[in-house]
This record gives structure tokens, sequence and C-alpha cells, in this order.
């Protein structure tokens, strides 16, 4: 049996003995019928109430809320199925597509953040995505494998997903946004500040994400107690991840830069990686429940009234 079956019918038990307990007091009092429509009256006014609460304030019974949802990933993908709709990705990063910008918006997605944030929370679940299919763990490879086109090469922490960029779809007949990156196979690049020098503070990048590096480039401007120097690169490739913003602390030997190594001996190609917006339905079960509570509420009030209506009808017909 099922935890999802158990649940239910505990709930299904908790609630019958506490409703048949308040049941039968209160036909020893009423008599069975008029005990049965006042509980129902009583137990639909409270359930109508609750809901209505849990539908205006988000809490209670809720459904799955907005969130960003991959579904396609391999070498050289053109499209990407998903809700019943086949969304054309063949031409990013061309016309079309937008890299995220801090204010910007692409449509009217009713809440949506800047087109920044919405790539910021979209990337975890590219991450997430890629690296469930190149996992050595049975279970997460097969999570993903209905969204996998193709082959995919790369190593598991060897990759980083990067060029993310946007725009906007139908999904599930609402506006929404979908997301591309390219995930291709890296390296970290640690800072090396000069002999004796500990850390820094980072001044800028001299490079910017997406351009080229090669070894031995500077990369990099930091301020030391002895002045400012420029750190050059370990390795070549394509600027694929810059983690640090100016005025940050900079460490002899830590990570500053992430290098896409796509193309170079040995090196598995890299691969596409889409995922789509999903607006969710977090009101939805609360408004199901208040509408059966007022269905509920207001058929037990009538059969109340109705039973009323009988009762002095009867009493009326009694001979004085």
């Amino acid at each position: 049996m099922s935890v999802f079956t158990k649940g239910v019918l505990a709930t299904i038990c908790v609630m019958g003995a506490l409703f048949g307990m308040v049941y039968l007091l209160m036909s020893m009092v009423l008599g069975s019928k008029l005990a049965y429509w006042v509980e129902g009256s009583v137990a639909f006014g409270v359930l109508g109430i609750m809901s209505f609460i849990w539908f205006i304030s988000g809490l209670g019974p809720t459904g799955p809320d907005t969130a960003w949802e991959a579904i396609a990933l391999g070498p050289n993908i053109t499209e990407a199925k998903a809700f019943g709709t086949t969304y054309n990705v063949a031409d990013y990063p061309g016309d079309g597509w937008q890299k995220p910008k801090v204010g910007a918006h692409l449509a009217d997605l009713k809440g949506a953040d800047d087109t920044d944030t919405e790539a910021t929370q979209a990337k975890p679940v590219l991450d997430s995505a890629v690296g469930n299919a190149v996992s050595v763990i049975p279970g997460q490879v097969d999570a993903v494998k209905p969204i996998v086109q193709g082959d995919i090469g790369l190593t598991t922490g060897q990759f980083t997903n990067y060029n993310i960029e946007l725009k906007p779809v139908q999904v599930q007949g609402k506006d929404s946004l979908i997301a591309v990156a390219k995930a291709a196979p890296s390296k970290a690049v640690n800072a090396d500040l000069g002999a004796g020098v500990t850390e820094g503070t980072l001044n800028k990048y001299l490079l910017n994400i997406g351009d080229k590096v090669d070894k031995g480039q500077d990369f990099m401007s930091v301020t030391t107690k002895g002045g400012d120097v420029n750190v050059k690169s370990t390795d070549a490739g394509i600027v694929a991840a810059e983690p640090l913003r100016s005025g940050d602390r900079v460490r002899a030997g830590g990570p500053v830069m992430t290098v896409d190594l796509s193309g170079q001996p040995d090196q598995p190609p890299p691969i596409t990686v889409v995922a789509v917006r999903v607006r969710g339905k977090l009101r939805t079960p609360a408004m199901y429940y208040l509408i059966a509570s007022i269905l509920g509420f207001t058929i037990h009030m009538l059969g109340l009234r109705s039973y009323e209506r009988r009762r002095k009808a009867e009493r009326a017909s009694l001979p004085v």
C-alpha cells in the first residue's frame, strides 16, 4: 500500500470518527435527520470560511508554484516538445533571443521578475538537468531520460551552463518564457597573485563572458598591498563564468574564472539545454475547496429549511 493511499485512509478514518461522534451526540437530542442537516451545514460553513482564507492568503492546500522546468537537452537541438507545443530553438542564439537584463521584461507575465532574475532562477534548473543526465547514479539519469536528445559526452562536475538567453513563448496557453543555455566542458582558473601575495581585492575583469582567452593572457585586475596586478589565465578557452564582483576579496589559488574548453583536443562537444517557465496554480486547490464548500453549505441549508417546514406542517396538522 502506497504512502498516499495510507494517508487518504487515515484522513477518512479520523474525519469519520470526529464527525461520527458529533453526529451521535446530536442525534440523541435532535433526531437522526435533523442532526445530519445541522452538522452538515455547520461543517460546510466552517470549511467555506477556511477555504476562503486559504484562497486569499495562499495558505492551506496549495498547488504547484510558478517554476522553471527543463524540457530538452542534447547536442545540436533544434526543437523541444513539451505541454503539447513544439518550441523552435534552432535559431539560438540569433535574432529574437535576448540576454538577461536587469529591469527588462519580455512579456506581461503577471508578477514575473525581470529577465535577469528569471535567468538566475532558471540556471539551477538547467544545471540540475545536465548534472542528472551525466550522473553515475542510474535513478538521476532515468529522471531526465525522456527529455534527452542524442548522446551527451560531458563529465559530471566538469561542465558549465552559460550564455543563457530568453524569448517569450506560450506555455499551456499562457504568456511565458523559454530559456536556452550552452552546457560546455569547462575548467576553473585559479588566481595567481604573485610570489608572497595571499589576497587582494578585485578591481574588474578585463574580459567578458563569451570572450576568447589565451593561456597567459591578462583577464582580471586585482589590488594588493603591493599595488595593482593583472592576473593571467592558466588555460585557453572561452570565458564561461566570472563569479566575483568588483570589490570582492580574491584569494591566491582560489577559483576566479571558468573557461569553456569546447573544440580543444580530447574535449566533448557542448550541448544545448532548454527550459520553460511554467505558470503555477498555487490557489487552485483552495478554490476547489471553496466552491465545494459553498455548494455543500447551500444544499444542506436548503435541506435544513425543507426539513423544518415539513416538521412545522406536521405539527400544525396534529389535533389540538
